[in-house]
């Protein structure tokens, strides 16, 4: 699990002292932004995690729960056919697809 002080970004709190907020958020996107922590925005707030697959992935997430489970990933091709009917030249991308998962369902019924 990634340590908020092991961030390049860290400028080591002296021992006892909690970090403010800010702070805090600032290193949690600074490992998100170093591929080290994942991000998902839900109903207006920012989301962190941490994945077990180093490499790009994309995502299911429970709007209820938050329950979240790694996808597989659109084909090149899909990719490439949007972004040439809309003129767009991708330079990254990320999907996260929400709704209910299976045990929010059940507890809806």
């Amino acid at each position: 699990m990634a340590n908020i002080s092991d961030s390049p970004r860290s400028t080591g709190s002296r021992a006892g002292e909690h970090p403010g907020p800010a702070r805090v958020y600032r290193q949690l996107n600074a490992l998100a932004e170093a591929g080290r922590a994942d991000t998902v925005r839900l109903d207006g707030q920012q989301l962190f995690r941490l994945c077990g697959d180093d490499g790009h992935h994309h995502h299911l997430v429970c709007t209820n729960c938050g329950k979240t489970v790694e996808i597989e990933s659109p084909s090149e091709s899909w990719l490439k056919g949007i972004s040439d009917k809309y003129g767009f030249t991708i330079e990254r991308h990320t999907l996260e697809v929400f709704g209910l998962c299976e045990d929010c369902r059940k507890a809806d019924k």
